[in-house]
């Protein structure tokens, strides 16, 4: 037996020489990014030692979707190359108390992979028994194919735990195919733009033909939640049409805003007539995202018949919202608070309370915030609060109230036609108004102008009267004579009526004609 001691001792030798090379190859790796190849060293259990150790867990890796304000949920469908996604590892201790000696002597670290290199790092730092900790890092998806995001804790072997088996934890995702145009004979279909109203669930598939003329008609068709629900004729006579479809019609909404689950997931297929010669099959397909949720927004300041100041709320999301309360500030001291929290808000319903007790009079600048019950719900986070100075509120208790809701494109609303991008009327700017009070309004000559880039296009006027909580869509009969250029422009879109208050007469939006 003793000859083979010898030999066991250079084994060992050789095994602690290579568990070396191993870390410090770690060590060299900075956060956030690694710039090459960054191989994991294997997770090798430590001797537990006497008495109980930390016990570090991931419990749930996934990847997040960005949302206007920089909010982001789980991604329901593939990521497009290009996009910013969120890498996101949830992880607690399920052990004793993890604690340091020190800020800076703290061992151990979590790191995110993406198909085994190393892409972010940080620190794990102390960690109480029982407490849970969320890691992310935006991620922009630079590969196609299907790929591998792993989170592993103490990817360096630095920690003594009770075990390291529930150390690490994977998920895989796809990349969806480039969509870069070539050229040469032959039709050339794509889809060149998805937009998705998130305020109403509308969903418009535009495509065009970048080659020849087509030879043969095609087809275009609309998915939800990779179900079909639409499929429209593409003439062979059309460059660019359009194919268009509420995901939720206009009166039956969502009934209720839950994190995700009413979410749509939206693609579209063109489907080449039977023997297309195209010169190009790769962008016949895109998908994209209707994030069906609530959206509160604080409106504007208003006064009741009695000269009482109140303030006017919003859910300008597709589904009605959840309980939500509300603070009111003066000169950024808190007033007010709402003793619990007020009832669900429809989708596009509005709501307008009464402040008691009452702001002091005078000048001053008062800022109102709403604070939903479920955060996580919201689509937006951004209009949450709106600020004024009540010196400068002007009311007229027995007049109507107009607002205005929106801007869109002509192809965006639906008028009971078919209009085809090839039509200069697809890019005509459609305003939207409503009557938000409960007194009716007479029919008067409603003066409007528009405003692109700063620039007029001249004020006209329409023959119009609306009924109390009455919307009305702008088009054929009352024209704002403007037509939306290429590009990205802002819109601004103004009424003058003599209403009850002029703090919501206008509206102003970012705009994308392609």
């Amino acid at each position: 037996m003793k000859k083979f001691i010898p030999f066991i001792s250079i084994l060992a030798m050789i095994a602690s020489f290579l568990m070396i090379i191993s870390v410090s190859t770690g060590e060299q790796v900075q956060k956030p990014l690694a710039t090459k190849e960054t191989p994991k060293p294997p997770i090798k259990p430590l001797p537990p030692g006497p008495g109980p150790h930390p016990d570090l867990k991931v419990n749930k890796v996934w990847i997040g979707k960005v949302l206007p304000g920089g909010n982001y949920v789980p991604l329901t469908g593939d990521p497009m190359l290009g996009d910013q996604v969120w890498l996101v590892c949830e992880y607690s201790n399920i052990g004793v108390d993890r604690k340091c000696a020190g800020f800076f002597d703290c061992p151990g670290k979590i790191g995110l992979y993406i198909d085994g290199q190393l892409v972010y790092w940080n620190g794990i730092g102390e960690l109480p028994s029982g407490e849970n900790k969320t890691e992310t890092f935006l991620y922009k998806v630079g590969k196609e194919g299907i790929h591998k995001f792993e989170c592993v804790l103490d990817y360096e072997n630095k920690i003594t735990e009770q075990t390291k088996s529930n150390n690490k934890m994977a998920m895989t995702y796809k990349v969806a195919v480039t969509d870069a145009p070539s050229y040469g004979p032959g039709a050339n279909l794509r889809v060149t733009n998805l937009p998705i109203d998130q305020a109403s669930g509308y969903v418009v598939a535009m495509v065009e033909n970048l080659g020849s003329p087509m030879t043969w008609d095609a087809k275009i068709r609309l998915y939800f939640n990779n179900v079909q629900v639409k499929e429209c004729a593409w003439p062979m006579t059309l460059k660019k049409t359009m194919c268009s479809k509420y995901a939720f019609e206009p009166n039956d909404p969502p009934p209720k805003c839950n994190w995700g689950k009413m979410d749509v997931k939206v693609h579209v297929q063109i489907i080449a007539g039977t023997g297309e010669h195209e010169a190009d099959k790769s962008g016949k397909y895109k998908e994209g995202m209707l994030y069906a949720r609530q959206d509160l927004a604080v409106e504007h300041f208003t006064k009741d018949p009695g000269n009482r100041l109140q303030v006017v709320f919003r859910n300008k999301g597709i589904c009605d919202s959840s309980t939500w309360s509300y603070k009111v500030y003066k000169d950024g001291v808190q007033l007010i608070q709402t003793k619990g929290p007020l009832g669900s808000l429809k989708a596009g319903g509005i709501s307008t309370d009464t402040l008691n007790p009452q702001p002091p009079q005078g000048t001053a600048s008062l800022k109102v915030e709403v604070f939903p019950t479920n955060p996580e719900f919201e689509l937006r986070s951004d209009n949450n609060s709106y600020t004024a100075d009540i010196s400068g509120l002007s009311y007229n208790p027995s007049a109507f109230d107009l607002t205005v809701t929106d801007i869109k494109l002509r192809g965006e609303t639906p008028e009971g036609r078919i209009l085809s991008p090839d039509n200069a009327s697809y890019y005509t700017i459609i305003p939207i108004i409503k009557n938000i009070s409960y007194v009716d309004m007479p029919a008067i000559n409603l003066k409007f102008e528009t405003f692109i880039d700063g620039v007029s296009s001249g004020e006209r006027s329409c023959h119009t009267g609306l009924d109390r909580q009455q919307e009305f869509t702008f088009g054929n009969y009352c024209n704002t004579g403007a037509t939306l250029p290429p590009g990205t422009h802002t819109v601004k879109f103004q009424i003058k009526p003599n209403d009850a208050f002029d703090g919501n007469n206008s509206l102003s939006k970012t705009m994308f004609r392609p």
